[in-house]
C-alpha cells in the first residue's frame, strides 16, 4: 500500500487527528493580517517536527498530510501582509517555476500519488518562502520572521526532549547509538538542530535580559541533542552558522563565561540522559556518501541528463533502479 493510502486511511479512521489543524486554520481566520505570517511561521515548526516523527504515530501521519496546507497558509499570510513589499529578482521565481515544472517528471513512478504530493508539496515551500522574503522590507520585518521561527523552534523543541526525558533508551538506534526521537531520522531531526542553534544564540545576546538564561540553556539542550544524532553534518551546519555568533560573543565577555560554565553543566547532564549515544562516529570522516553520489553521476544521470524519469515507466520516485542504495533522488 502506498504510504499516502496509509496516512489517508489513518487519519479517515481518527478524523480527530485533523483537529489541530482545523482549529488553526479557524483561529488563523480569526488572526489579524499583519499577525498571521507571526503565527504560521511559529506553528509550522512544531508541526513540521510531528510529521518527521513516525514514532508518534497517527498524530505525525496527520501532521505529514497537512503540510503543504501548512505552507498555503503561509504564503497566504506573507501575501496579504499589509505594507510595502520587496522587490525581488525575477531570477528567484526560478525556485517556484522548477518546482512547477518537476511535478509532469514524476506521475508515472511506482510511487506516483506520493511523488505527486510531495512534489505539490515542494511548490508550497518555494512559494511560502519567495512570498515571505518579499516581506522583509526593514530590519524589523527580518525581527519579526526570526522571532516567529524562534519561539517555534522552542516549542518544536519540547519533541525530541520528550523523547530522551520519557524513553532514553528507546530514543536511539538499536546497535548505531544514534539519537532518534520519536524515530525521527537523525539526520532529519539535526535540521532542527541546526537552525535553532543560531536562533537560540542570536537571542541570548540580542533580546532582553529576562529571556537569556532561557535562551542560553536552550542553545546548550540543543547541541547536546545534536551531538547525541551522530551526525556529521548537522554538526558541520551548526559550526558554519555559529561562527557570526561566535565572533560576536567575542566583545561580550561576561555571556561569554556564563554561556561556557552554562555549557559544561548542561551537556553532562544531557550526555546522562543519552548514555546509549555512540560518538566514534565523529572519529572518521569515512562515508558511502561518495560512493552513491559518483553511482549516480556515472550511471544514472548520463542517461537521461535532460528527461529525467519524464516519459519512462516503472520507475521509482525513492531509488534508481540500478545498485545506488535506496533514497530519494533527483534523476527527475
Amino acid at each position: 500500500m502506498d504510504r499516502v493510502d496509509i496516512y489517508i486511511q489513518i487519519v479517515m479512521e481518527q478524523p480527530i487527528l485533523l483537529a489541530p489543524i482545523v482549529a488553526f486554520i479557524f483561529a488563523y481566520a480569526l488572526v489579524p493580517s499583519h499577525r498571521r505570517l507571526f503565527v504560521s511561521l511559529l506553528i509550522l515548526v512544531p508541526w513540521l517536527t510531528v510529521a518527521r516523527s513516525p514514532g508518534m504515530g497517527p498524530l505525525a501521519s496527520a501532521a505529514k498530510l497537512t503540510s503543504g496546507i501548512a505552507y498555503m497558509l503561509i504564503a497566504f499570510a506573507a501575501w496579504s501582509h499589509p505594507g510595502p513589499k520587496r522587490q525581488l529578482p525575477g531570477l528567484v521565481w526560478l525556485f517556484v517555476i522548477i518546482a512547477i515544472i518537476a511535478i509532469p517528471y514524476v506521475i508515472t513512478t511506482q510511487e506516483r500519488m506520493l511523488a505527486i504530493i510531495l512534489r505539490m508539496q515542494w511548490v508550497t515551500v518555494t512559494l511560502a518562502g519567495v512570498l515571505t522574503a518579499q516581506t522583509i522590507v526593514s530590519y524589523s520585518d527580518l525581527n519579526r520572521i526570526t522571532q516567529a521561527l524562534t519561539w517555534g523552534c522552542i516549542f518544536a523543541l519540547i519533541i525530541p526532549f520528550s523523547s530522551l526525558i520519557l524513553f532514553p533508551a528507546e530514543s536511539f538506534l538499536r546497535g548505531m547509538g544514534r539519537f532518534q526521537p520519536w524515530e525521527a531520522n537523525s539526520n532529519q531531526i539535526g535540521m532542527l538542530f541546526a537552525l535553532a542553534v543560531p536562533l537560540f544564540a542570536y537571542a541570548a545576546i540580542s533580546w532582553k535580559s529576562s529571556l537569556k538564561p532561557l535562551f542560553l540553556s536552550a542553545v546548550v539542550l540543543t547541541i547536546g541533542m545534536a551531538l547525541l544524532t551522530a551526525s556529521r553534518q548537522t554538526m558541520l551546519a551548526i559550526v558554519l552558522v555559529m561562527l557570526p555568533i561566535a565572533l560576536a560573543l567575542t566583545k561580550r565577555p561576561i555571556i561569554t563565561v556564563f554561556a561556557l560554565i552554562l555549557g559544561a553543566v548542561g551537556l553532562s547532564i544531557v550526555f546522562s540522559l543519552g548514555d546509549s549515544a555512540d560518538f566514534e562516529r565523529y572519529g572518521s570522516l569515512e562515508t558511502g556518501r561518495l560512493d552513491i553520489w559518483g553511482a549516480y553521476f556515472s550511471e544514472v544521470f548520463p542517461r537521461r541528463p535532460v528527461t529525467g524519469l519524464l516519459f519512462t515507466k516503472g520507475e521509482s520516485y525513492f531509488k534508481a533502479l540500478v545498485e545506488v542504495g535506496q533514497h530519494p533522488h533527483n534523476a527527475w
